[in-house]
């Protein structure tokens, strides 16, 4: 996520997520605003909305009266901008991070998302001690291992998400940022249909037989990768009306901490964990092995810049997983949408929490709106959960029917 071409991508699909409200779709942003949120998004990493209005009205392009940013409502204040620029910016290296050719800055960005410790930079020919998969000595160009001792020297050299970068990987290849970031620019449309002008081989008939469900390739991210399969195991159960061959057994052998269980307090287990802490450690992947170990997981990790990383990881997967899963099942059925946030409203329904949102706006004096972008009252608000509570408690079952019904179903 740290590369230039994937900071791009997200300021456009940001740009292209915007509209003026209220007005059940909104009205798209012109060219011109457009334009100048862009430049806002392309040196700096966070732009509040505020910030934006501002300067639509020094550029002589502002909003209508009466309207505002659709993102500016659900308690986000900012737009995400290109993080990458701006902490180069804060290691004083913006300048030298700009002359590198594009091709130089996608291998800086790799390496360093590739080396476990930073510590590996420290030692003096560090550049002559790194090897290829296959064991070979590799070579780097001259402007990456100058760039990269002049990030050493200037004694801030950490891991990304500790030097502010975007941690993890992007959903689309550099190729593909490229392609979709010029379509989402020129065009002014969507990420969807811009994959659809992109791509349109994936929209081709699907296969004959609806259960040949093929396994997807992996992705490089575990989460992910994990979602995929289980995806394919429901989808061929449910396509073929029975249990897809092979899909009973888990695939791969299990992670120490999730096909185990990181559990302290079990010493068998706890076992298992210090032996894979010792393998990371014997491979010099030291990161992995401290934050294997629960009492160094807690202290280093556990702070709020990490948590609120982690949560941006959660919908960055989730966009992902559900980008792909659609992309996949078309192969055998080609009626295949993404509904966003169906199923987290529907589940919050099923649970009594659908409210839970709004009553946290009111609690931090927030504002709240209907479907139509219009506020909606305290009085208000409070006359929609007594009605609804009224309604759960005439629907809900007496004893002797929950009795009944218990009954029978058994």
């Amino acid at each position: 996520m740290a590369q230039p071409a994937a900071q791009a991508f997200r300021i456009e699909k940001q740009l292209a997520d915007l509209r003026w409200v209220p007005g059940r779709q909104g009205t798209p942003l012109t060219e011109p605003q457009r334009k100048e949120i862009r430049a806002l998004l392309a040196i700096s990493a966070k732009v509040t909305f505020e910030q934006i209005y501002k300067a639509l009205k020094k550029a002589d392009c502002p909003q209508s009266p009466g309207r505002w940013l659709n993102l500016a409502r659900g308690g986000r204040d900012e737009l995400t901008g290109d993080n990458t620029t701006a902490a180069f910016r804060r290691l004083e290296l913006l300048n030298e991070w700009r002359a590198l050719d594009e091709v130089d800055q996608m291998l800086i960005i790799n390496l360093l998302a590739a080396m476990g410790s930073p510590e590996v930079f420290d030692q003096p020919g560090w550049e002559t001690r790194l090897t290829r998969k296959d064991g070979e000595p590799r070579t780097l160009w001259t402007p990456v291992v100058d760039f990269i001792n002049r990030m050493v020297a200037t004694g801030k050299l950490g891991r990304l998400s500790a030097m502010n970068f975007d941690s993890g990987r992007s959903a689309y290849s550099i190729k593909a940022l490229h392609t979709l970031t010029a379509l989402l620019r020129d065009r002014g449309i969507d990420e969807q249909n811009a994959l659809e002008a992109a791509y349109p081989k994936a929209h081709d008939p699907p296969a004959a037989n609806p259960a040949d469900l093929p396994p997807h390739k992996p992705t490089g991210n575990v989460a992910v990768d994990v979602a995929l399969r289980q995806l394919r195991h429901s989808a061929s159960k449910r396509l073929s009306g029975t249990r897809a061959q092979g899909m009973q057994r888990r695939q791969g052998r299990p992670n120490p901490v999730g096909g185990v269980g990181r559990r302290p307090r079990d010493p068998e287990r706890w076992r298992i964990v210090e032996e894979r802490v010792e393998r990371f450690r014997r491979r010099r992947i030291y990161g992995k092995a401290r934050q294997l170990l629960a009492q160094d997981f807690e202290q280093e990790v556990l702070d709020d810049a990490a948590i609120a990383g982690f949560s941006e990881r959660q919908f960055h997967e989730g966009a992902w997983i559900a980008r792909l899963a659609a992309q996949w099942l078309q192969q055998v059925c080609r009626d295949v949408v993404v509904s966003r946030g169906l199923l987290t409203a529907h589940l919050r329904r099923v649970w009594r929490l659908d409210t839970v949102i709004p009553q946290v706006r009111l609690e931090e004096d927030l504002p709240i709106f209907d479907r139509d972008e219009e506020e909606i009252s305290r009085e208000d608000f409070a006359r929609y959960q007594d009605s609804g509570r009224a309604t759960r408690q005439r629907s809900a079952p007496t004893a002797g029917s929950t009795s009944a019904s218990t009954t029978a179903t058994t």
